[in-house]
């Protein structure tokens, strides 16, 4: 094999690790869309709390060391986060989408959790939230920078999210879908000095398209808006 495509495939497997897409996974695996009316009219909803999860920031060099790079593109993509004040995106994700539900299905947003909810199963979730009917959970699971496998001067931003909506009463999902965010190449993507430049700026940005697309996304198919 050669170094390129070894490069390429380092790269690839730290981005979409744990990350593996379907569009709409819904109970009975069906993918047609479903009225939740039922579910969600005059209910009280909860917003699940989330640690921010590891940014990954993805370069030649780093990938070039294997997997000892996959450690080494984690700490710098949150060094990144850190000094520049990086916000997860699934916190707005889940208020876009919130307040559409809200609006759409009567259904009252009484707030966020105050505890992360990352080690728990979806019973604990249900019981940690039981002054609420439904917990809404939405969480970053993959997000950072990479080059293209052919030009590794410029840079996409790719995001994954995950969305489940949990019933407390019967502990379990009644609802979920993935978003996941991996752009094609345009020709007008910045190189690494761009995407950070200004307190990275531009990555700001980008992760906000990408979490409109998902927010939109979770609304219009996974709740008919």
């Amino acid at each position: 094999m050669s170094k390129f495509l070894t490069l390429s495939a380092v790269a690839a497997s730290v981005i979409l690790a744990g990350c593996a897409s379907t569009d709409l996974a819904l109970p009975g695996k069906t993918k047609a869309p479903v009225d939740l009316s039922s579910v969600l009219d005059g209910k009280r909803m909860i917003l699940a709390k989330r640690e921010k999860p590891a940014f990954t920031a993805v370069t030649g060099g780093k990938a070039a060391l294997g997997m000892l790079g996959g450690g080494a593109m984690g700490v710098a993509g949150n060094r990144i986060v850190k000094r520049n004040n990086v916000q997860d995106p699934a916190g707005r994700i889940a208020q876009n989408v919130a307040s559409a539900v809200s609006s759409r299905h009567r259904v009252n947003v009484v707030g966020a959790g105050s505890h992360s909810v990352d080690k728990l199963s979806v019973a604990e979730i249900a019981s940690a939230h039981s002054d609420a009917d439904l917990v809404l959970d939405i969480r970053t699971k993959g997000w950072g920078f990479t080059y293209f496998p052919t030009d590794w001067k410029h840079y996409r931003v790719t995001y994954n999210a995950k969305m489940r909506l949990i019933d407390t009463a019967t502990r379990t999902v009644v609802h979920k879908a993935n978003c996941n965010r991996m752009p094609k190449r345009t020709g007008t993507e910045p190189t690494r000095k761009q995407l950070l430049a200004n307190n990275a700026a531009l990555l700001k940005q980008k992760l906000d398209e990408q979490a409109s697309i998902c927010a939109e996304k979770f609304k219009k198919k996974l709740m008919n808006l």
